[in-house]
């Protein structure tokens, strides 16, 4: 759990560098994708570290990050093969949607401890329910934000190797 915390803590760098502008990455885009994984490893996890839908969520952000990772290896090598940034901009098809229907249902596992007021929640029980009415109904809204985002990408990015061939 502690690598897990440390791994996913680290890529808040992510942001730092958009904002810094050391990375031509949309900040906010990647506020979005880390926080939700930040709240599903400190609000689901460490609260209900039995959650079993665990192993799902951590395979879809695992193979996220592979793919993700690989492809920046080999941009940066300047040696990319077709199939890598084929696979950086299509994979998300699958995974990104994987990847929110169990952080979803991380969000409402963690229920209890909006309503109940469990460890690492210290907010008073109506604020609790407030906020987790918040993120329950804006979920989707984002999901649907980011997805939408890399089609975008995945367009433009594809048809630039199209043309080029």
């Amino acid at each position: 759990m502690k690598v897990l915390i440390f791994s996913q803590c680290a890529q808040a760098l992510d942001v730092v560098f958009a904002i810094l502008g050391m990375t031509r990455t949309n900040w906010i885009f990647s506020f979005i994708q880390i926080g939700a994984r930040l709240f599903v490893i400190f609000c689901s996890l460490r609260v209900y570290p039995d959650f079993n839908g665990a192993v799902m969520v951590l395979l879809a952000w695992s193979l996220a990050d592979i793919i993700r990772f690989g492809y920046y290896f080999f941009k940066d090598m300047k040696n990319q093969p077709y199939f890598i940034k084929w696979l950086r901009y299509s994979a998300f098809i699958v995974l990104y949607p994987l990847g929110m229907i169990y952080e979803w249902y991380a969000l409402y596992c963690s229920k209890d401890a909006f309503f109940e007021g469990k460890p690492l929640f210290s907010l008073p029980t109506s604020l609790g329910k407030i906020v987790y009415m918040v993120l329950i109904f804006m979920t989707p809204f984002l999901f649907l934000m980011l997805y939408t985002h890399m089609f975008r990408q995945r367009k433009k990015t594809l048809r630039a190797v199209q043309k080029r061939d």
